[in-house]
């Protein structure tokens, strides 16, 4: 009970922030990349969905399902809904919501080796991968 309530608690800490998306999407089925250089906050409610997004980011709000996602910096992400596939290079805090997301991050923000994780549901999953290879 204290460990879906601290989960819940952490979530609520990031939503003000999530709310100032500087740009926001929604659409089913597209593919969409967005430069967190030109906009450093963004929010997605999208369905079906191949999203990348580029640059450093600070807040990245995920809303939807069956989406496959590439994230490359964030400070937070909160992803909500179900069935969402999510690779994070490097992120500072992550909350997954719903059911049988799967994110997996390379490392954490800074000297960090691992992000601050919150999750609730069920099925979801959070973990750590390995770098892609050099080319």
């Amino acid at each position: 009970m204290t460990k879906i309530l601290g989960c819940l608690v952490a979530t609520v800490l990031m939503l003000p922030n999530l709310a100032k998306a500087d740009a926001s999407y929604s659409d089913s089925s597209a593919t969409v990349t967005h430069d967190c250089g030109k906009d450093v906050n963004a929010a997605f409610d999208n369905a079906s969905s191949t999203i990348t997004i580029i640059g450093e980011c600070d807040n990245i709000a995920i809303n939807g399902a069956s989406n496959k996602i590439t994230i490359v910096s964030a400070k937070k992400v909160a992803i909500t809904g179900a069935s969402n596939e999510v690779a994070i290079e490097a992120a500072g805090k992550i909350a997954v919501t719903g059911s049988a997301n799967i994110v997996t991050y390379v490392k954490g923000l800074g000297k960090a080796k691992a992000p601050k994780v919150a999750k609730t549901g069920v099925g979801n999953s959070v973990k750590k991968a390995k770098p892609a290879a050099a080319k």
